[in-house]
């Protein structure tokens, strides 16, 4: 808490020493002042001594601060000494010096109590520093109870005499309410005169002010002007703030050139979300060249400040291979580092490793726990897989109300898997009561969503006539949402209507198509519909060769009737010589799929 002036050491003014002239005590003390102040040492220690010698206070103080310069002469025993006398002798700056040493424990044991007794003399004796500590110690309830209407007053005194901190408190203050009213306008001007005084962090504050709209409208330009100064004093966090009104577009104009300079500078100067922001420019080419190295780097950087999302990013990494040999383990233990520094989205990482068992490990009950632990964030994915686990058993008792819960916070935040999850729940009245209107209004908004299994559960309401009269235009729509969207079964159930002409007129060339698409994109059933159009030749050729490969693909796909396809072609011999071993083996699992067909070929 030293006032350190620019004392020149004790060891200088010794050796510039001469016969004192008489002269008062307060002339000797303003003489040896004005030479100290003009860099001439000379007798400046020798009349400073006499002048506190004969009790002048201010004197005694000026020599107290000589003793705790670093020097050999250092003293700090000795200064304490005299900033006690001064302080008796009525020296405000002698009982500011006393309270730096008491709050300090130099030159004597520390003693809160005392150094707050120390400042209120020095804040009385007009002290503006005394003022500011003392405000300090009252703000925090060191050396006394915690009193914010006395802290308030003691910063604004400090304030009215120019003193940058004391101003800065009287801005922070006022805006909390702390210690009196909130009042934007006092803060507003404290704010400014502190920056004014060169305090970039009140530079930075009184920005903040315009962009949250506190005193006045939201005003994001005057924000960004007081952002940039505070930016050009070497205030991290404005610059930091000045580049995140660049970023995103919603608050100025979207300039990402302008931003990555910032976060840059925000960076190099301690700001860990900076440097995050750094990395992510590099990884994703945010108006930046992809540099996978550079953005480690910074990742690193954010992540060893305990950055949460400078360590998710680091798992994505090592997840991906980008910039680093891939490594699924590196990646999770990055992941969960992310979670316990409480990010949401590495919490449900780890899950979702621990859900595919991509480290090594797959474990249901571990990542329930962590999907929980990023839906208690509100995260809208793991919100959905926990919801997942409570209707289906996974890693968790089926718990129907819970699931519903969950899905609707996944729901709520237009997480379009968790709304269609919730429309399933009311479809089959799980945890809730049956309604396919209520159903039909969740899937609706996870179409919307661009979520092809909800279009197609759509698809699958209207031509049933659930929620609404049966409705097969409505449905072949849907159907072909759900297939644009690469929803296999989408695709199938677009196909079937197409090729039965149902909500439209009969087209087995799209039907074809729409089953072949299906097939590609691994629905079973598709396959086989794709394999029965080719042997029948319906909307193009006849093909038998890829119909049987069809139907073998439908049978390993898990689907029953293509089971049993496959095995009728292995016995007859189509698109292929006859197989009755291998036949055998098909229809067995179709029959065990409950085809009485396919047991009825077999004999059982």
């Amino acid at each position: 808490m030293f006032r350190l002036l620019s004392l020149v050491s004790i060891a200088v003014f010794l050796m510039q020493v001469s016969s004192a002239i008489a002269q008062s005590p307060q002339q000797l003390y303003e003489d040896a002042k004005t030479r100290m102040e003009a860099n001439d040492v000379t007798n400046v220690f020798r009349d400073v001594t006499t002048s506190c010698d004969q009790n002048y206070g201010d004197a005694c103080d000026l020599l107290g601060q000589m003793y705790t310069v670093e020097s050999s002469a250092q003293d700090y025993a000795k200064a304490y000494e005299l900033f006690v006398k001064g302080c008796d002798l009525g020296s405000a700056g002698a009982c500011e010096g006393k309270g730096n040493m008491e709050f300090d424990g130099r030159g004597t044991e520390k003693n809160d109590p005392l150094a707050r007794q120390s400042y209120i003399k020095a804040c009385n004796g007009g002290d503006t520093l005394g003022c500011y500590y003392l405000g300090t110690m009252q703000y925090d309830g060191d050396g006394g109870a915690k009193d914010l209407v006395s802290a308030r007053r003691s910063f604004e005194t400090a304030c009215a005499d120019n003193n940058a901190k004391g101003c800065e408190y009287v801005g922070w203050m006022a805006v909390k309410g702390e210690g009196g009213s909130i009042d934007f306008t006092a803060a507003k001007a404290a704010y400014e005169t502190s920056c004014n005084l060169n305090n970039s962090n009140a530079c930075n504050m009184r920005g903040l002010m315009h962009q949250r709209g506190q005193g006045g409208p939201v005003d994001y330009v005057t924000a960004a002007s007081f952002f940039r100064k505070a930016c050009d004093g070497d205030n991290a966090t404005a610059c930091d703030n000045l580049a995140d009104l660049y970023n995103g577009g919603e608050k100025l104009p979207e300039d990402m050139t302008t931003a990555n300079p910032l976060y840059e500078k925000a960076c190099n100067l301690g700001r860990a979300e900076a440097c995050y922001q750094v990395g992510y420019s590099a990884h994703y080419g945010r108006s930046a060249p992809v540099d996978y190295a550079k953005a480690k780097v910074s990742y690193e950087k954010a992540c060893e400040a305990d950055y949460a999302r400078g360590c998710n990013n680091l798992g994505v990494l090592y997840a991906k291979g980008q910039g680093v040999a891939e490594n699924q383990s590196t990646a999770l233990e990055y992941y969960k580092q992310a979670c316990t520094l409480k990010n949401v989205v590495g919490c449900r990482n780890v899950g979702d490793f621990y859900n595919d068992g991509r480290a090594g490990e797959q474990n249901d009950e571990t990542a329930q726990s962590f999907y929980v632990k990023g839906c208690s964030g509100n995260d809208a994915a793991a919100c959905y897989q926990t919801g997942y686990s409570y209707h289906f058993g996974r890693g968790a008792e089926i718990d129907y109300v819970k699931a519903r819960a969950d899905y609707t916070k996944s729901c709520d935040q237009d997480y379009a898997r968790g709304c269609n999850n919730l429309g399933s729940l009311h479809a089959q009245g799980l945890g809730t009561a049956k309604s396919d209107q209520t159903a039909l209004s969740f899937y609706t908004k996870a179409c919307s969503l661009k979520n092809g299994i909800a279009c197609r559960n759509i698809g699958d309401f209207a031509k049933n006539g659930r929620g609404s009269a049966v409705d097969l235009t409505r449905a072949l729509n849907f159907y072909g949402q759900a297939c644009a969207l690469n929803d296999a079964a989408g695709c199938n159930s677009l196909g079937f209507a197409q090729a039965m002409g149902q909500g439209g007129p009969v087209d087995l060339i799209a039907g074809r198509r729409n089953y072949e698409n299906a097939c590609k994109g691994g629905f079973a059933q598709g396959c086989s519909n794709f394999g029965l159009v080719l042997y029948n030749g319906q909307g193009g050729p006849k093909d038998d060769v890829l119909a049987r490969a069809k139907f073998k693909q439908a049978c390993d796909g898990g689907y029953n009737d293509g089971c049993r396809n496959y095995g009728v072609a292995l016995r007859q011999g189509i698109g292929g010589p006859p197989d009755e071993a291998n036949a055998v083996i098909a229809l067995t699992k179709a029959c065990d799929m409950n085809v009485q067909a396919a047991c009825q070929m077999i004999g059982r």
